[in-house]
């Protein structure tokens, strides 16, 4: 996986080893570590890695401004030395985010800027690697910041970073092949995956679960859903928030109450129900200028969820906003009764303290 060791740039290649059930701490693979690469990933049984670089395409030379796909094949027990991929697939914008196909093909990206991007496809023939084509109905409509192909040949998964001000949000998208070999609309795999970010997804070898980064409890960390919701989410919408936030918004927070217990029960098997739905909801709510509903969702959410320091967070912030000091500070400070080492709301308190 990619990682920055002891948080110092550039970013390199890192291996973990689960010994007597229990992971060891990443080490940098011995082939990495001098030049900026990452996005490894593996192919021909194990026995392939893939990864982009800026390492020299000749032996001290200087680090490209541009990535290259490279590969390092298994010889015996380590890594041989890395491979320039050619100049067939790399051009003169860099490439990189890759995935290895089923049959025989390697997806990759070419990002010709920071929010401009093709998803490609090569196939491999007695090791040669073929003129890459744009992934059709796909890579010629679309143009996402850092997209990730995954699978290929029967659907695939992107990383697409939508800007906000000066910064990017990164949710996980899918589009299904269709039986004439065209491609359905890309759709958000929903709230459980993209909560907090979606980003890096990646399979187990034996493909029952799906691996993504996300920030959602605070700095970026590996979290997995079984594989199954692929399928799942062929035919459904796991995208709640945004559902509930439409239904609150039409018809009122009662029918939005009734909507979530109908939730629960409909998508239970591919859905974390938790306080997060309802406080996504209400801050929608309290975007679209609908104070009166988002408060009636953040005092429903309390009361289903009173242990959580989040429900108290987010009634803080609503009375804060809305000028009632006290009220804002009695929540706050039941936020800090659960989570008292908690900074952010520490500094929240502190300040509106004064």
């Amino acid at each position: 996986f990619s990682c920055y060791p002891d948080y110092d740039f550039p970013q390199k290649i890192c291996v973990t080893r689960k010994i007597k059930g229990k992971w060891m701490l990443p080490t940098i693979v011995p082939f990495s570590g001098d030049y900026q690469e990452g996005g490894p990933v593996l192919a021909n049984q194990g026995k392939r890695m893939y990864f982009y670089s800026k390492r020299p395409l000749n032996e001290g030379g200087k680090a490209q401004l541009k990535s290259d796909i490279w590969y390092v094949d298994w010889e015996g027990k380590k890594w041989n030395k890395p491979l320039h991929t050619g100049s067939v697939i790399n051009s003169e914008v860099s490439e990189g985010f890759l995935y290895p196909g089923k049959n025989g093909s390697l997806f990759f990206t070419r990002m010709f800027s920071a929010d401009s991007a093709l998803l490609m496809q090569t196939d491999i023939i007695k090791n040669e690697f073929q003129e890459p084509v744009v992934i059709k109905n796909i890579g010629d409509t679309l143009s996402f910041k850092d997209p990730v192909p995954i699978n290929g040949e029967d659907y695939f998964i992107y990383t697409k970073n939508t800007k906000h001000g000066k910064s990017y949000y990164a949710s996980l998208l899918i589009s299904y092949r269709n039986e004439d070999g065209s491609w359905t609309t890309p759709k958000e795999m929903g709230d459980m995956i993209n909560y907090g970010e979606g980003r890096f997804p990646s399979f187990s070898p034996d493909g029952d679960f799906l691996f993504f980064v996300s920030y959602r409890t605070g700095g970026a960390k590996f979290f997995w859903v079984d594989s199954g919701i692929i399928e799942y989410l062929r035919t459904n919408d796991l995208n709640l928030i945004s559902r509930m936030t439409s239904i609150i918004s039409d018809y009122g927070v009662e029918k939005g109450k009734e909507k979530y217990a109908e939730f629960m029960t409909e998508y239970k098997d591919y859905y974390r129900f938790d306080e997060k739905l309802l406080s996504g909801a209400g801050l929608n709510l309290l975007n679209f200028g609908k104070e009166k509903e988002a408060l009636e969702v953040f005092l429903y959410n309390q009361k289903l969820y009173p242990d959580i320091s989040l429900v108290y967070e987010d009634l803080g912030d609503f009375f804060q906003s809305q000028g009632d000091k006290e009220s804002a500070l009695e929540n706050f400070q039941k936020f800090l009764d659960i989570e008292p080492e908690n900074k952010r709301v520490q500094d929240k308190f502190l300040l509106l303290s004064r």
